[in-house]
């Protein structure tokens, strides 16, 4: 049987997994968007969360494998940019920053793909 958690134990549950990455502790981080990626397949904050740990542990290739079932919204472009661009792979990140950039021009997350791509 699934576990229902409502929209603001979610939220509190990604704001911890949020405060571990930046607390150095990606791993811990990681179980918990696992957990809200059961939890709510369909919404990008496991995906992107379990990603951004992942980048913090300095597994890229985990990264966008976090990222690749995930539903493609601009946090996912983004953060799959940033992984592409950690493998090395800078066409790669180029190409999805590129698309993000026609979606989203001057959004945060453009720039944060424009960095990684371009950077």
């Amino acid at each position: 049987m699934p576990i229902g958690l409502d929209s603001d134990a979610v939220k509190v549950l990604a704001d911890i997994g949020f405060l571990g990455i930046s607390r150095g502790r990606p791993e811990e981080a990681a179980r918990i968007f696992e957990a809200l990626t059961l939890i709510r397949p369909d919404e990008e904050v496991g995906p992107v969360g379990l990603a951004m740990a992942r980048l913090g542990a300095g597994d890229p290739a985990a990264a966008r494998q976090a990222l690749s079932q995930a539903p493609q919204t601009e946090a996912v472009m983004a953060f799959t940019c940033v992984a592409l661009a950690r493998q090395g792979d800078r066409a790669g990140a180029r190409e999805i920053f590129e698309e993000l950039d026609t979606i989203a021009p001057g959004s945060e997350l453009t720039g944060i793909a424009r960095a990684a791509a371009c950077g």
